[in-house]
């Protein structure tokens, strides 16, 4: 509706009924597009006036019995209406008039009635309630097209917030704008990708890619259950992008769960790549950035696997005999080598071959180190340095656990098995 066409509403009290009718007859209110709706003699009256209408304007006598003008318009002004207030006094005191533009009137008229100054009052107050109402009809259209697009301008915050093209202080407070809620602490990126290879490539073709990254959006969020701090959308390539900020929710768990759902629902090879738990918001792009580094080679959890958790396994221990010398050689090394999330190859280490990767490191050193004792031409501190150990106390107290030996019980245990068997000449170890 134009600012034209909506009639500017009017209501007049004054305990007096001439006043009132001086005032409705004053000028001519259509010109002003305006329109004396309701009338009352009293504060307690008029009060009833202005809720059930919600004038645009009031006329009010500021000498009334019981509520005077001063304190009717307050009233009216604390409880929020958007009625311009006109204060007419027979006093021409100006601590009346200071008083009024003090609490929020907008005019000050001294009775008896001018129908001059009322022109101009009703025209200075019409040119005020137009520009408003303009200005109101602006903002609520760009309000309107900000909530049509809003989920689009989430997106692309979200996109530009995992990319790090986001200066740090400005992330919460464009997220509470944009009706987004993050906590300062724990967030965690996962990847899921609908795989692409040579063997797919001419069965899945555009219309039928959108149709299951549909399928696997609504998965995710029906494993998800719309919880709080966790946001799914899709980045520049189409992956879909889960972003958990709930500390409450194992994002690792709940993947497992989708990639059961996925495998019974989705025909086509499907992967989801997990970053690491990070502790700030402003990590989020690191935690991204290691979700795409899962996806690359070895998936984290691959729903059709091309390469089961064997083969992982498998690359994993040749990853370990060739650099066992290496005493930098640790869990994140060997799952940053192999594209895996390292709490992901943690668990898969203790399911698969039922020891933890330290108890199989320290193990492979072990014995590794009695291959080498057996050798005889060895120091102990140089086996220890052979097998990844710089310190050759603590390489000793590793051996004492495996073995139940000292390295020299070991040494005499190895000289006394080979004398039993015949002879055996031997290098001198110290």
């Amino acid at each position: 509706m134009s600012t034209e066409s909506k009639q500017i509403k009017v209501v007049v009290v004054d305990d007096e009924p001439l006043e009132i009718n001086l005032i409705k007859k004053c000028i001519n209110w259509k010109i002003f597009n305006m329109e004396i709706v309701g009338e009352a003699q009293n504060a307690i009256s008029g009060m009833e006036l202005v809720e059930g209408l919600s004038p645009d304007i009031l006329f009010t006598d500021i000498n009334m019995p019981i509520i005077d003008g001063i304190k009717f318009s307050e009233m009216v002004i604390q409880r929020r209406f958007k009625t311009k207030i006109v204060i007419l006094s027979g006093y021409d005191d100006f601590r009346y008039a200071q008083k009024s533009i003090k609490i929020g009137v907008s005019d000050f008229l001294l009775k008896p009635i001018n129908n001059d100054e009322v022109f101009k009052a009703a025209s200075k107050l019409k040119n005020i309630i137009d520009y408003e109402r303009e200005s109101s009809n602006e903002y609520n259209l760009l309000k309107k097209q900000l909530s049509d697009n809003l989920p689009y301008i989430k997106e692309k915050f979200l996109i530009e917030l995992i990319s790090g093209n986001l200066e740090n202080e400005k992330i919460i407070n464009r997220a509470l704008f944009l009706g987004l809620r993050f906590k300062y602490q724990g967030v965690q990126v996962a990847a899921v990708e609908i795989n692409s290879s040579s063997t797919y490539d001419d069965n899945v073709n555009t219309g039928t890619y959108f149709i299951q990254k549909i399928k696997i959006t609504n998965m995710i969020k029906d494993v998800f259950q719309e919880n709080e701090f966790i946001y799914v959308f899709y980045d520049t390539l189409n992956r879909i992008i889960i972003l958990n900020n709930n500390e409450n929710i194992d994002l690792f768990e709940k993947c497992e769960i989708l990639k059961t759902k996925i495998g019974e629902n989705i025909e086509y090879p499907v992967s989801i790549g997990l970053g690491e738990i990070k502790k700030h918001v402003c990590e989020i792009p690191a935690s991204y950035k290691e979700a795409l580094e899962a996806l690359k080679s070895i998936k984290i959890i691959n729903v059709k696997q091309t390469c089961k958790s064997d083969c992982i396994i498998i690359k994993a221990k040749k990853y370990i005999d060739d650099n066992l010398e290496n005493n930098k050689l640790s869990l994140s090394l060997m799952a940053k080598h192999l594209y895996l999330n390292p709490s992901y190859l943690s668990r898969m280490f203790k399911k698969e071959i039922g020891i933890s990767f330290v108890e199989y490191l320290t193990k492979i050193r072990m014995e590794r180190a009695i291959e080498l004792l057996k050798q005889g031409d060895m120091k102990a501190f140089e086996i220890a340095d052979s097998v990844g150990i710089s310190d050759s106390n603590y390489f000793s107290t590793c051996f004492k656990k495996y073995t139940g030996l000292s390295i020299s019980e070991y040494k005499k245990y190895i000289i006394n098995k080979f004398i039993d068997n015949g002879p055996y000449k031997m290098k001198s170890v110290n």
